[in-house]
């Protein structure tokens, strides 16, 4: 299994806090070539509306780390469509990353390019602050 983020407890309270129900955690998919692991794996009204959710501390290389998250994104995208499944795959990031490199032109471009739709939470209170689902411009 890969090692958690420093953040994947405070997501998973976060979103428990909001009313969602952690269905599963390092949540494996596997293809006929490959697996991956998504961190999270949540739903409401017992068992429905599910998301996946790979949280992303962005406490190194605000670059090299929004690389590493959209190349994640993109290979989950992949294997859940090789899989014909249909879940929604948000990215968790804390509000400090928020405000920094997804408010800059770099952030902006590559969350249009990639689709990515965010889960935007506080570490200190343990909440989400934001959801901002991708919408085409």
């Amino acid at each position: 299994m890969p090692a958690r983020d420093k953040y994947h407890d405070t997501v998973v309270a976060a979103l428990e806090r909001d009313g969602w129900t952690i269905s599963g955690q390092q949540v494996t998919f596997i293809t006929s070539e490959r697996q991956i692991v998504i961190d999270i794996a949540a739903s409401r009204v017992s068992g429905e509306n599910i998301i996946l959710v790979e949280v992303k501390g962005f406490e190194r290389s605000p670059v090299e780390e929004l690389a590493i998250a959209m190349g994640k994104l993109a290979i989950y995208r992949y294997v859940l469509s090789e899989l014909e499944l249909s879940f929604p795959v948000w990215l968790a990031v804390p509000e400090a990353a928020f405000q920094g490199i997804f408010s800059q032109r770099i952030g902006k471009r590559m969350c249009e390019q990639f689709a990515v739709s965010l889960l935007v939470f506080s570490p200190e209170r343990k909440e989400i602050i934001q959801w901002i689902p991708f919408a085409k411009s």
